[in-house]
């Protein structure tokens, strides 16, 4: 039997900078976006709640702060853009505020933390405060919008993390939905034609060369094969940074899969799998993983204006909203919205389609991508796009994007080869 997991009811907004200012400033909306944000703050709980009180002041990513600042910093966040930005109210509390609201090196101490009882009771007030103000927003709703952005994105950021915690540190209440141990779609190697790609935040016009990208991302099973040719020790497939994030870390594998003996797992949130019985879904790496095997494989990857070409423009010279069109996103479209806690195989869903062929450009996990070359010895950066299984709906669009410094894998991010036309 399936979970019913808190705040998947209808969305009730969508992409507000799609629907511009207008839509943003009814007054109607106000009531809807409290509804909404206060189903996230529900999910939010159950999320934190997966994780046993004696680990909350762990640190299972290393940029940052400890998982029991999850507890208090997205309602302190939405506190700020509600209560003390948009309409000028004091500080909920001076110290917290801050404490909660930026990195400050000070989250770096446990002696700094105040009690759970205390973080809990300060969340509490500040939700409760922004229910209060939110009809005073009905000019301008952006900042409920905002916030309840906020609060979506940091539930990705609570399964990344619980992701990195131990078994015993975590449990899960309820049943899990069956993994989906089927098979992946048949990969094809696709012509994209030169043209122009809406890139980045603004829908920035981009021209793109001709170039071929494949149909479905790689897989486990295909990164087996990297790694059992010893690949992880050849250091001609590896970049200097991607070497060097190797070499520090002693990383051999990617950080989900398992070895013991001569068995190989993969581990999930909550469990774990032959690796054999997930060969068919995607291989979630790091950066430098993923730039290493597509040297080997003789590939590179997609730069953003080529995923973004890809992904929503057409062949006749139009533009999409979707990969698959102008609707909404739906289960038969792509994986998202945790409405399980895993990747599908690859290329599942053929629905979601971009006009391309091109499958599975959002959804499943977010696809590592790189800034063109201009000629310098300056690393590329690093764009994830798409989305993940854990990534809500509401968020999905062309300008969806997460910039990424570092070589390693703090997302659930996949990849595909491409090579010039």
């Amino acid at each position: 039997m399936e979970q019913a997991v808190p705040g998947e009811s209808e969305p009730l907004w969508q992409d507000w900078a799609r629907t511009g200012l207008a839509e943003r400033q009814r007054p109607g909306n106000v009531a809807k976006l409290v509804e909404r944000l206060v189903s996230a703050w529900r999910r939010s709980d159950m999320l934190i709640g997966l994780v046993h009180d004696e680990a909350l002041l762990e640190r299972p990513l290393e940029n940052r702060p400890p998982f029991a600042y999850e507890l208090a910093h997205p309602a302190a966040v939405s506190y700020s853009l509600v209560c003390r930005e948009a309409l000028g109210r004091d500080p909920l509390d001076a110290a917290l505020d801050d404490l909660l609201c930026v990195h400050s090196p000070d989250w770096r101490a446990p002696s700094c933390w105040p009690d759970l009882t205390e973080l809990m009771a300060y969340r509490d007030q500040a939700r409760e405060a922004v229910v209060q103000a939110a009809p005073s927003c009905s000019a301008d709703i952006s900042p409920l919008h905002d916030a309840l952005a906020h609060e979506l994105q940091h539930h990705e950021l609570l399964l990344t993390m619980l992701w990195r915690f131990e078994g015993p540190q975590k449990h899960f209440r309820g049943e899990l939905r069956p993994p989906d141990f089927g098979q992946s779609a048949a990969r094809r190697k696709l012509r994209v034609a030169a043209g122009v790609a809406p890139c980045g935040e603004q829908g920035a016009a981009r021209a793109v060369d001709a170039f071929e990208i494949e149909s479905t991302p790689v897989m486990n099973g295909e990164f087996f094969e990297f790694v059992s040719a010893g690949a992880y020790a050849d250091q001609r497939w590896w970049t200097a940074a991607g070497w060097a994030w190797r070499k520090r870390v002693g990383q051999d594998h990617p950080r989900c899969w398992r070895r013991r003996g001569r068995e190989w797992f993969w581990c999930g949130l909550f469990e774990e799998y032959p690796l054999t019985r997930v060969f068919d879904w995607p291989a979630i790496v790091g950066r430098g993983e993923a730039e290493a095997y597509l040297a080997w494989s003789g590939k590179r990857l997609a730069t953003e204006g080529e995923y973004c070409r890809a992904a929503f423009s057409n062949r006749d010279g139009g533009l999409r909203r979707y990969p698959w069109g102008d609707v909404d996103p739906q289960p038969q479209h792509a994986n998202l919205g945790l409405k399980r806690y895993s990747p599908m195989p690859v290329g599942s869903l053929a629905s979601g389609a971009s006009d391309w062929g091109v499958l599975e450009l959002v959804g499943n996990g977010w696809e590592w991508t790189v800034e063109a070359s201009d000629g310098g010895e300056t690393p590329h950066e690093a764009v994830l796009l798409g989305a993940s299984w854990a990534t809500d709906a509401t968020l999905v669009g062309r300008g969806h994007r997460r910039v990424v410094a570092g070589q390693g894998d703090s997302h659930f991010a996949k990849f595909r080869g491409v090579t010039r036309s």
